[in-house]
Formats: C-alpha cells, structure tokens, sequence
C-alpha cells in the first residue's frame, strides 16, 4: 500500500470484496499507525489496520452532500459508488477544498 500511495500521489485506498462492494477503507493514517506499531510490511494484510466502517456517497449526489457525510462521520476520504454499489472514485477533502475555492463555495 505505501508503495501505491507514493506512486500514485494518493492518500488512501478502497479496499472491495468480490462483488467490488467497498469493505473498508485504508489511508496514510491507518499506514502510520501500522508504522508505529513496528510494522514493517511484507506479510500484514491491509486489513489488519484498514477503517471498516465504510461511509460512501453516491456518483449523482451534490458535491456539498459529500463535504456534509464528511464532516459528520469525520472522514477525510470519501469512496464514490455507481448505482450498483460498486467505487467509482474517491474524494478527499482536498478534492472538496479545490471545488469549493474555484466555485466560490457554490454547488
């Protein structure tokens, strides 16, 4: 995982079952704490230390419906799902951030 965060300039990851369903969530976070912990890679499976409770918002859902799931639940990563349930996307507060500064704070 933190090689994919470094590659990829990303700060979490979904992790999905077999259906493509999100099953938790795994961000640079959850990678400190394993570092932390003495964690040094290799065998540990992502999720030991990945967030299970997995809140979602949906592809036609407003851009403020996201920033209001993310400060309610507290999540700075936001997985996007289609209509079958399946992630389509992340977003970050950082994504939120850089919408609501070139809106002026509008939808």
């Amino acid at each position: 995982a933190a090689k994919l965060f470094l590659s990829e300039d990303i700060g979490s990851v979904v992790v999905v079952d077999e259906n493509d369903e999100p099953i938790g969530v795994f961000t640079n976070t959850d990678l400190a704490v394993f570092v932390a912990e003495g964690g040094t890679g290799g065998e540990t499976a992502v999720s030991e230390y990945m967030t299970e409770r997995v809140v979602t918002i949906g592809s036609q859902d407003s851009v403020r419906d996201a920033a209001a799931k993310m400060i309610i639940h507290g999540i700075h990563h936001l997985p996007v799902t289609d209509e079958h349930g399946s992630v389509v996307g992340m977003l970050s507060t950082m994504d939120l951030t850089s919408h609501f500064s070139y809106t002026g704070g509008t939808d």
